[in-house]
């Protein structure tokens, strides 16, 4: 993202973009940046090119909503403490 103040993008924003050939062509883009409260906002961007077999259109359909459904579980989770979270030895 750029910063408002000079137009420049802001380095403390990361973006990472995973890209799948195959069964169709998908784009996933994961944008992360400083958020107020010394919190980090996600978010994700989600682009696919529907495959011309009905079938196969279908299974990418589930696939991304479930992929969704997932990481918003995960984000509810990451907000709670509960994902990732470790005890000391």
């Amino acid at each position: 993202m750029k910063n408002p103040a000079d137009g420049e993008p802001d380095p403390n924003d990361h973006e990472q973009t995973l890209i799948c050939d195959q069964p169709t062509t998908l784009y996933v883009t994961t944008r992360m940046s400083d958020a107020p409260n010394n919190a980090t906002s996600v978010v994700r961007s989600f682009l696919w090119e529907t495959p011309p077999d009905p079938d196969v259109a279908a299974g990418i359909q589930q696939m991304m909503e479930a992929i969704v459904t997932a990481g918003d579980g995960n984000q509810r989770s990451l907000r709670r403490g509960r994902v990732g979270a470790t005890s000391a030895a």
